[in-house]
C-alpha cells in the first residue's frame, strides 16, 4: 500500500518570529520527501477526493493512481532538489495532461 501524501510527517506550526527557534527540531530528510510528495499531489490537482498515493523512501518514489496503478521511480539528488520539475515530467511520461 502506498499511503497518502505527507502520512507520518508530524508539522509544526508557530508565529513568524518563532520560526527560527523552531528550525533546529524539522527533520530536512522529511521536509524533501514531503515536498516531492506534495509536488506530484499539486500535479494531479489532487485532494482528499483522489485515489492517490505517493510515498518517498530513500532513493525511491512510489506512486499509486486509480487509473494507473502502482509505480515507483529511482530518485536522484537532483531530482530531490527539484521536486515539481520531476513531478511534472514524469506524470507526462505516464500520459496526465500537465500543464
Amino acid at each position: 500500500m502506498v499511503p497518502a501524501v505527507g502520512q507520518a510527517a508530524i508539522a509544526i506550526q508557530c508565529r513568524d518570529e518563532n520560526s527560527e527557534i523552531l528550525k533546529k527540531v524539522l527533520d530536512r530528510e522529511t521536509e524533501i520527501s514531503v515536498s516531492m510528495e506534495r509536488a506530484f499531489q499539486t500535479e494531479l490537482g489532487g485532494g482528499c477526493h483522489t485515489a492517490l498515493g505517493v510515498h518517498v523512501a530513500a532513493d525511491t518514489l512510489w506512486f499509486y493512481h486509480d487509473q494507473i496503478g502502482l509505480r515507483s521511480f529511482p530518485l536522484s539528488e537532483t531530482d530531490l532538489k527539484s521536486p515539481d520539475d520531476f513531478a511534472k515530467k514524469e506524470l507526462k511520461r505516464l500520459g496526465f495532461a500537465i500543464k
